[in-house]
């Protein structure tokens, strides 16, 4: 039986690739359309596991998302 801790862990590493590939997505010049489209993509998902830690109550620093910058 997993335990709290692993999907935690999972949850901080997979949080951790998503905001890396967004940012390295971001940082690129000279973006093609299909490269913008899969920032923004990236930028979505992010959005929407910030919105849903809300909805369930759990801290976003729990799981290593203190520091997701909005578009506004």
């Amino acid at each position: 039986m997993k335990t709290d801790e692993t999907y935690r862990l999972y949850l901080r590493d997979l949080v951790y690739l998503i905001k890396e590939r967004h940012a390295e997505l971001k940082s690129k010049l000279n973006k093609d359309d299909f490269k913008a489209g899969e920032e923004f993509g990236y930028y979505a998902i992010l959005e929407l596991i910030e919105n849903q830690s809300s909805s369930f109550m759990i801290e976003p620093e729990d799981f290593g998302f203190n520091d997701f910058e909005k578009n506004e």
